[in-house]
């Protein structure tokens, strides 16, 4: 008996009645696996009548089976033989689960689709391309359901099965140029993935293997949208029109997904010549992705990333005043304690602030807004310390909630 089947097998006896799904879940195999061996083992398994157990699409309730009682101590003896004094099942693998058994189907197709390419055999060329297509698609959705299982599907996985779209063609990125309309396509994107079964995480690492597929503008503009989007969500942009806030927020997972220092190589170099990388942003829209990625500082803090943020002014070819709201914001309270910075930067974010609420037709919206209320309430405190000692946390928490922060000590 395989470890595959020993491991459906434990589940079974622990579970005692369960669909297909279930069973491949709690067993991190791949649900094919799973439903062929339930159809070899009915002397182990019987399938009892439909019941309203997960409606399987237009109302079709899925098949719930049932291990047979009688089986119970035969089963916990082989399981017993197999695993001696309770040791443990083999540990899920994608290889032992069966899934990398589909990406080999996916690659015998491919090879037969160029095979009757090269010998101007269309129909032939058509039927295996289209196989391959369908066999990609089911692949997707086997991986999202181990996924939302609890089981993860390492990257490289995920980037073979990007490397067959790619020679097949499909799943290219859209022919785009406004950081707006990438971030409303990005956000419908992923609804439809989730609406399939994806997890919002798993959608976004997904989106993001593509784009690392495509060309260095797709990637920079789907980059700088994602981290765009969340400024946006709530400030009327009438090409992110039909996207609630919450689904235009959600566009910052795949700006996570990508690798940190490929973030901030793509964001200076975006920053610095825009026009290399294809990218036509306005001042506003620079800023709007530029307090994502320092808003998302307080979500997910990174220490390249606040270095990043602090050495920015000082990149001249990079800097505009505008930028000093998103830098002061993203770098944090416990950074803005030295006479540099200080000096450096409260004039360019007070200059900055003020450049942004004269932007016509720009309705300031949460984040935006936020940003530039917590600046502003630095800029009003006469008698801040130039040198916060924030090596003494007890003075250094007492000093925030008198002012209105966030308590740190209760946020460690």
């Amino acid at each position: 008996m395989t470890d595959l089947e020993l491991r459906l097998l434990a589940n079974a006896l622990k579970l005692r009645r369960f669909t297909s799904d279930r069973l491949a879940a709690e067993s991190g195999v791949n649900v094919h696996s799973a439903r062929s061996w339930l159809r070899r083992n009915p002397h182990i398994v019987n399938q009892q009548q439909p019941t309203g157990i997960g409606e399987a699409g237009r109302g079709r309730p899925r098949a719930v089976w049932q291990l047979r009682p009688e089986m119970d101590l035969e089963l916990r003896a082989q399981l017993e033989r197999a695993y001696p004094l309770g040791a443990p099942v083999p540990s899920f693998s994608l290889e032992t689960a069966g899934y990398l058994r589909d990406l080999k189907v996916i690659e015998e197709y491919i090879e037969s689709w160029r095979a009757a390419a090269k010998r101007n055999l269309a129909d032939d060329a058509d039927m295996s391309r289209a196989a391959a297509q369908s066999r990609i698609a089911a692949t997707w959705l086997s991986f999202a359901d181990l996924d939302a299982s609890g089981h993860s599907v390492d990257q490289s996985t995920i980037k073979r099965l990007i490397v067959f779209e790619t020679e097949l063609g499909i799943a290219a990125a859209p022919a785009l140029y406004k950081l707006p309309l990438v971030a409303k396509w990005t956000a419908e994107r992923l609804n439809r993935m989730i609406g399939a079964g994806a997890s919002p995480s798993f959608a976004a690492r997904v989106l993001s293997a593509r784009a690392s597929a495509q060309s260095l503008p797709w990637q920079a503009r789907l980059l700088l949208a994602s981290f765009a989007a969340p400024v946006w969500a709530d400030e009327g942009l009438v090409e992110m029109s039909g996207l609630s806030a919450d689904e235009a927020r959600r566009c910052i997972l795949v700006a996570d997904a990508v690798p940190v220092a490929r973030r901030l190589e793509i964001f200076a170099r975006a920053l610095e010549d825009p026009a290399a990388l294809a990218v036509k942003w306005t001042p506003d829209q620079r800023q709007a992705a530029l307090l994502g990625l320092a808003d998302r500082q307080y979500a997910k803090p990174l220490r390249d990333v606040q270095r990043w943020l602090w050495e920015l002014p000082f990149l001249k070819a990079c800097w505009a005043e505008e930028h000093a709201l998103a830098v002061w914001y993203g770098i944090g309270e416990s950074q803005l304690n030295s006479v540099r910075v200080v000096r450096e930067l409260r004039n360019s974010a007070r200059n900055g602030i003020d450049i942004t609420r004269r932007w016509p037709n720009l309705k300031i919206g949460r984040l935006r807004g936020l940003a530039i209320d917590w600046c502003e309430r630095l800029f009003n405190q006469p008698d801040r310390p130039e040198h916060l000692d924030t090596s003494n946390l007890q003075f250094a928490a007492a000093y925030l909630r008198g002012r209105g922060f966030v308590d740190v000590e209760a946020a460690a």
